[in-house]
């Protein structure tokens, strides 16, 4: 069994234009426990129990609100890579539990730098391959923002 949940936390900063902008977004919830059930191939997408990025906070207007939107969205879709890493990870380590949180820049929609802020699941083979497959997304090529902090808890069995 493997849970996933994703969330930004409340003061990480989302910069647009050079300017930082507070986000807050509720702290992940804990994980209710999932049917015993097998691990669906990266191929196939996230496993059902993952839960969505949050949307914006109340109040939040503009483009922050539109940037955390997209970038939500992004990630929710993107989770193949993410999903192949912890699926790597708990070839070896099948109780992997803890929090990885990835910090990236995007610059005309694409990720040209990623860099793991935190790790407390002991495993920095799963933070480096995390690091790498946020690299890979893809945004609209008119986003250019940096996300401070991008937490990924996971529960595994």
């Amino acid at each position: 069994m493997l849970g996933i949940t994703t969330a930004l936390l409340a003061g990480a900063a989302l910069s647009l234009g050079g300017e930082a902008t507070p986000i807050a977004a509720p702290a992940p919830e804990p994980l209710a426990a999932a049917p015993d059930e097998e691990i669906p191939s990266s191929r196939a997408g996230p496993p059902p129990h993952l839960e969505p990025p949050p949307e914006p906070r109340e109040g939040m207007e503009g483009a922050a609100a539109d940037a955390q939107r997209v970038i939500s969205s992004v990630v929710k879709k993107s989770q193949g890579p993410i999903q192949s890493c912890l699926e790597k990870a708990l070839i070896n380590q099948p109780t992997l539990n803890g929090r990885v949180s990835i910090g990236w820049s995007i610059v005309a929609g694409r990720v040209t730098q990623a860099s793991v802020v935190s790790n407390d699941t002991g495993d920095d083979a799963l933070a480096a391959c995390m690091s790498g497959a946020v690299r890979t997304f893809r945004f609209p090529e008119t986003l250019t923002a940096e996300v401070a902090e991008f937490p990924w808890v996971l529960s595994g069995g």
